[in-house]
């Protein structure tokens, strides 16, 4: 075998590995395959940009123009949070803490996840974006609901389940 036999091989190689490579590049846009949706997961299929279709846990393949497969965690997210100093309405300082667990949309509310992803796609795909969300209006809730209130009607007995129900009816 003469240098020229070796260097053609080598060319070869060289132009086999170049188009896998491209090939590879441009099926990254266009395509996967054996995608796994985990139990605890959701998947979002696209194609084009659009969704196609909201699915299950499986494993997944697609070939089209831009195809794409998001993953959604189907698990809670929790939260907490505290201010030390809410004022009531008659500037009474309290202590609160709220805190509870975020569930994003499932399989069974599909329609729902698909009319909310130009929304919420980053809160669907984040969880710390969610759960920084969900801080952010559980204190300005706090707020709102305890400020409305006398201090009594935000300690003592009953008053408080309507405390309990403003804050989870201004978080949803």
């Amino acid at each position: 075998m003469d240098n020229r036999d070796m260097m053609r091989r080598y060319g070869i190689v060289a132009l086999v590995v170049v188009i896998l490579l491209v090939i590879f590049g441009i099926g990254n846009q266009h395509a996967y395959f054996m995608t796994r949706v985990d139990q605890q997961e959701v998947g979002v299929r696209f194609r084009g940009g659009r969704i196609v279709e909201v699915v299950g846990p499986g494993v997944y393949n697609d070939v089209a123009l831009y195809a794409d497969l998001k993953k959604v965690s189907s698990e809670a997210v929790h939260f907490s949070v505290e201010d030390p100093e809410v004022i009531t309405s008659d500037r009474q300082r309290i202590g609160l803490k709220v805190s509870g667990d975020v569930f994003r949309p499932g399989v069974a509310n599909a329609e729902q996840l698909r009319q909310l992803w130009p929304l919420y796609h980053g809160l669907f795909l984040s969880d710390e974006a969610l759960r920084a969300r969900v801080n952010d209006l559980a204190l300005q809730s706090m707020k709102v609901c305890v400020g409305d209130r006398t201090f009594n009607d935000n300690v003592i007995g009953t008053a408080r389940d309507e405390v309990r129900i403003c804050i989870d009816e201004a978080i949803d």
